[in-house]
């Protein structure tokens, strides 16, 4: 094993010995294969706090004010006037919609779509009653503003391409930002980066656990002339306001780029310690509870290095689950059926209602038995410098308080299965899930490995043949649940710990799962309309038709002439969940977004479900780029994607419909 220690010293040779790992290559390829989504991504609204909690003011007032006939919109700019005059803001919030913003900062809970059904958070309250409603002063309540900027993260339920674009993102994105200013700021001894690189590497970055390729990536960079990060810079949204978010606090000087002020360095330093001991390096699944109350991320004061979190087993009820419940369970439908929705609405909030109790994980085609049993990874430590002590040289004076000196190790990272497994091992009373979403998005004969053999599952619950792991992941196991409960080092899934999966068998890229692995399975299928009248009222707006059409009643038509004349399965026709971007209207009316409509339904239909054949379907035998293309002419505004069996449907039902 390959160990590499590093000073400011001596950082060419670090460099020289570290740069062989990555490939920056790989990595631009992989950039210029990206959808441009595949970024931190903040909504394009008012960044600055302040705004925010007046936002979510006008919220509250116009909830309490049951005397007012104006809907939220009107309100919100009629009252928005109102206090930018009386308060003298130059400028100020214009549009109800920032308050998106207030989901993300964790003033507000997230009830439904509609923003008025919307409860506000303790957090707000807080804010409100330091600062007496005068949100502007800010030094009042700065401390909850941090805590706050810390929490955001993605990609969460929050976010509109948490499941698609943004799915295999799984981080706080601030400490990934410290973390990798901090490094480069070792090596060069400045931390900073340039706009350019946090919009290319660093706002692409998916993992904390991927922030050294990230910094590398970065140095490389500068050190390559050939390299155009223009032309990767303007591939990605531009309109990415994440760094705006960054304004809020303190730490940063944003004139160029983004810089570490030298005065909070060691602040910076201090924080990424107790983040790198807390649980959230790879723990998220209390993420939304989390962001609303009014906690910090970090508990500064009592975490030590190395600790394991301590939870207080005695505040969560005991689950007990019914015989009947299966321990490994897949749910499987259509796309867009409601498998997830089922799994978390009827069984994970039944039986599993604390967050502790459960970890959710979504596979893909790059996820490995690395990422979900564990391996050794290099790992940062720092030595602190006493008084007395000279220890290296650099080219500025070091005035820090927390002056550390880095070195590289590698230790041992647990995966979500290891991380599930120990905590059922540590408490037999209490029942745990781990939950794998898209679970035949990745090879899963290779995801699983020899965790493979544990699935076979006797009567109680418990593997009939227990494995031997590695003895890192032993020894791992052995500190979390004692040595008392290894024995000759093999282990076995207790009855105590479910999985529970999601999967499509009906998309291209996933990947065909062997008998073997599936017989140590119990199915539920998801009928293609199951809760379809959750979304009764759901509308989509058509250019070639003169009025909305129910969203039920467009799949339908689509669902009906795929199963009916091109005896097409349903596991690969769309469910009532296969779009949930939508936009509420003036009349309270849910809309379905028009770019949904384009990229998402006839994306799938073009390319997966019609591929070789799409005149079954399609007006003529074009690519997508020209369906859209002819949907969005003026001239013939789509009349010309289905075919006219198909558009004279829709057509017959909306008239129908009238």
């Amino acid at each position: 094993m390959i160990k590499y220690k590093y000073c400011l010293c001596n950082s060419k040779k670090y460099l020289s010995g570290v740069i062989t790992i990555f490939n920056i290559n790989k990595t631009l390829k992989h950039l210029h294969q990206s959808s441009k989504e595949q970024i931190w991504y903040i909504v394009k609204q008012e960044m600055e706090f302040w705004k925010v909690c007046y936002a979510a003011h006008i919220l509250e007032l116009f909830m309490a004010d049951d005397s007012n006939d104006f809907n939220l919109e009107r309100y919100f700019k009629v009252k928005a006037q109102e206090i930018r005059r009386e308060k003298g803001f130059d400028n100020f919030i214009t549009t109800h919609r920032m308050l998106l913003l207030g989901y993300m900062y964790g003033l507000m809970y997230k009830n439904s779509p509609l923003y008025n059904e919307a409860s506000l958070s303790e957090v707000y309250f807080e804010i409100k009653e330091r600062c007496n409603g005068e949100f502007e002063k800010t030094e009042l309540y700065y401390d909850i503003i941090e805590q706050q900027i810390e929490k955001i993260y993605f990609s969460s339920e929050l976010d509109e391409k948490n499941d698609t674009d943004r799915a295999n993102f799984r981080l706080y994105p601030l400490f990934l930002l410290y973390k990798v200013l901090i490094e480069i700021g070792n090596i060069t001894g400045r931390y900073f980066i340039s706009t350019q690189e946090f919009n290319v590497f660093v706002s692409t970055t998916e993992r904390y656990d991927h922030y050294l390729s990230t910094v590398f990536d970065i140095l490389m960079c500068r050190n390559n002339d050939t390299i155009d990060l223009n032309d990767l810079n303007s591939k990605f949204r531009q309109d990415n306001r994440y760094r705006r978010v960054l304004s809020n606090i303190e730490v940063f000087n944003l004139s160029e780029g983004i810089e570490i002020k030298s005065e909070h360095v060691a602040y910076v330093k201090k924080k990424l310690y107790y983040f790198e001991v807390s649980e959230y390096k790879t723990f998220d699944s209390s993420y939304l509870s989390r962001l609303c109350k009014n906690v910090r991320l970090l508990n500064e004061e009592n975490e030590e290095r190395g600790a394991i979190p301590v939870i207080d087993l005695s505040t969560i009820e005991i689950n007990t689950i019914e015989t009947s419940i299966p321990r490994n369970w897949i749910f499987y439908g259509a796309p867009g059926s409601g498998k997830s929705r089922m799994l978390e609405d009827e069984y994970r909030g039944k039986y599993f209602p604390n967050d502790y109790l459960f970890s959710r994980v979504t596979f893909n085609s790059n996820y490995s038995y690395s990422e979900f049993v564990g391996v050794y990874k290099p790992t940062p430590m720092y030595e602190k410098v006493t008084d007395d002590r000279q220890l290296y040289k650099s080219n500025k004076v070091d005035l820090l308080e927390y002056q550390m000196i880095p070195h590289i190790d590698y230790t041992f990272t647990p995966g979500i299965f290891l991380e599930m497994l120990s905590r059922s091992l540590v408490d037999p009373l209490r029942n745990y899930l781990l939950i794998i979403e898209e679970l035949n998005r990745a090879d899963v004969a290779t995801v699983f490995g020899d965790v493979f053999q544990l699935l076979d599952r006797n009567k109680d619950g418990k593997s009939e043949y227990p494995i031997q792991l590695t003895e890192d992941a032993t020894n791992y196991l052995v500190s979390r649940v004692g040595k008392e409960k290894i024995i000759s080092n093999r282990i076995i899934i207790p009855g105590n710990l479910y999985i529970w999966a999601t999967m499509n068998n009906a998309d291209q890229n996933v990947t065909r799962m062997d008998t073997a692995f599936k017989r140590r399975w119990e199915f539920k299928h998801i009928d293609i309309n199951y809760n379809q009248k959750v979304i009764e009222n759901r509308m989509l707006k058509l250019r070639f038709l003169e009025g909305n059409i129910k969203w039920n009643k467009f799949r339908e038509i689509i669902n009906d002439y795929c199963s009916e004349q091109l005896d097409i399965q349903e596991d690969r026709l769309i469910g009532p969940f296969f779009i949930n971007d939508f936009s509420v209207d003036e009349d309270g009316l849910e809309i379905i977004n028009e770019d949904s409509f384009k990229y998402k339904l006839l994306l799938y239909l073009r390319d997966d479900l019609f591929r070789y054949n799409p005149t079954d379907i399609f007006a003529k035998n074009r690519s997508l780029g020209k369906i859209i293309e002819n949907y969005e002419s003026e001239e013939s505004k789509g009349n010309e994607i289905f075919i006219p069996l198909i558009t004279e449907k829709l057509k017959n039902e909306l008239l129908n419909g009238k």
